[in-house]
């Protein structure tokens, strides 16, 4: 049994050929705008979904903590309302 010599560029030509042929045909099929308006639907739905993952696993990541603060104690002018006689707004 004898087996056929086999030319290695004719064999790439046939494939360059047939992705080119592939990828007309798929800008032919989704170059449509219908088409283009499904595939920016689903790019966002795939953004929605990767949000709603890192909230989900947020749950598992996030970390409470507590920060200590100073606080100045208020004094008397600050802390106490207008007296009636003092208020500017009319009765």
């Amino acid at each position: 049994m004898a087996f056929k010599q086999v030319n290695k560029e004719e064999i790439k030509d046939e494939i360059v050929a047939e992705i080119a042929e592939i990828e007309k045909k798929a800008k032919t099929f989704f170059g449509s705008e219908s088409w283009q308006n499904v595939l920016i639907f689903f790019v966002f739905v795939v953004l929605a979904f990767c949000f709603w993952l890192l909230q989900y696993y947020e749950k598992d990541w996030g970390d409470k903590s507590a920060v200590p603060t100073l606080v100045p104690t208020q004094t008397e002018e600050i802390s106490a309302p207008p007296a009636a006689s003092q208020s500017k707004l009319p009765q």
